[in-house]
């Protein structure tokens, strides 16, 4: 009897135990509306209820031409609410296509790459858009920035014993072949893949050859790494990927508010729209993800 009675205890006191709350967290890709002249995001996202999130990371492509008129991004404002310092933005060559970085980096308060960090989760944002340079050489202040994204890299090198989880917020298509072990085409995936861009002027190295030990050594050190790339949607819906090395790669974006009937070469699927949920566990610094079907195509 007093046997069944301390474990009837040990049941109630196990029931009791409070579940770890985990932040909510919404990451979109590529989410412009094909329809909309560059000025807003699919309709089906602005249904969505953001302020019911913990965080919001955006892929990149936001707008198709958010920069040309502010008004736009006073639009994005309205759904995401840059002043809840809960928003987090890879730019995308869309958000750039006519320059005005100025217009994102005064409504958001954030410039084009930075280091954040919530609990014991770090989070990078990455300007891939200072990689590629068509036509000839970087200009001599293209190479700067290069050079000081490269420095903030290194400087987490320092600073591992801080978090558990780095996540890597991008646009462009960071994963090469080689890096897959050869087990994945990256041009298949992502909407444009161009692993022979230099991220530094000095070496004139590239992503696989400069950045990418770096982030070895991180997750050598015990931090769970994982990039999460934005530029995803034409080519396939989404990506999920733990390379030969641990580190995860992860790829979201939708496409299909494109008019189907004058369907352009470069986008080679229709497939459903999927969008990445994830949860982080603050107290036990776990990190979750799942792919949702967003529904409507």
């Amino acid at each position: 009897m007093r046997f069944n009675l301390f474990l009837l205890v040990l049941i109630l006191i196990s029931s009791c135990k409070k579940e770890e709350k985990a932040l909510e967290i919404i990451f979109l890709g590529h989410p412009y509306d094909w329809m909309s002249e560059g000025k807003r995001i699919d309709p089906r996202l602005e249904k969505i209820n953001y302020d019911s999130l913990d965080m919001i990371w955006l892929g990149g492509d936001v707008c198709a031409r958010l920069t040309k008129d502010k008004e736009t991004l006073e639009y994005v404002d309205s759904l995401f609410d840059f002043d809840s310092g809960k928003v987090h933005w890879a730019w995308g060559n869309h958000d750039l296509v006519y320059g005005n970085t100025d217009y994102l980096i005064e409504k958001t308060g954030k410039p084009g790459f930075y280091f954040d960090k919530i609990g014991h989760l770090g989070i990078l944002v990455l300007n891939t858009n200072i990689f590629f340079f068509p036509g000839g050489e970087p200009t001599p202040e293209r190479c700067a920035e290069k050079e000081q994204q490269l420095d903030l890299i290194k400087s987490l090198l320092d600073s591992t014993s801080e978090i558990s989880n780095l996540v890597v917020l991008h646009h462009h298509c960071l994963l090469t072949k080689n890096l897959s072990g050869n087990t994945l085409h990256p041009d298949s995936i992502f909407n444009e893949a161009h692993p022979e861009y230099w991220v530094s002027c000095e070496s004139r190295g590239t992503f696989e050859e400069v950045y990418y030990p770096l982030f070895k050594k991180i997750k050598d050190k015990g931090v769970e790494v994982v990039f999460i790339g934005g530029d995803v949607g034409m080519h396939a819906k989404k990506l999920e990927y733990k390379n030969p090395d641990g580190i995860w790669f992860l790829g979201s974006g939708i496409n299909n508010s494109v008019d189907k009937r004058y369907l352009p070469d470069y986008v080679w699927t229709t497939a459903p729209d999927e969008i990445l949920y994830l949860k982080y566990f603050p107290e036990s610094g776990k990190l979750t993800w799942d792919f949702r079907l967003l529904g409507g195509d």
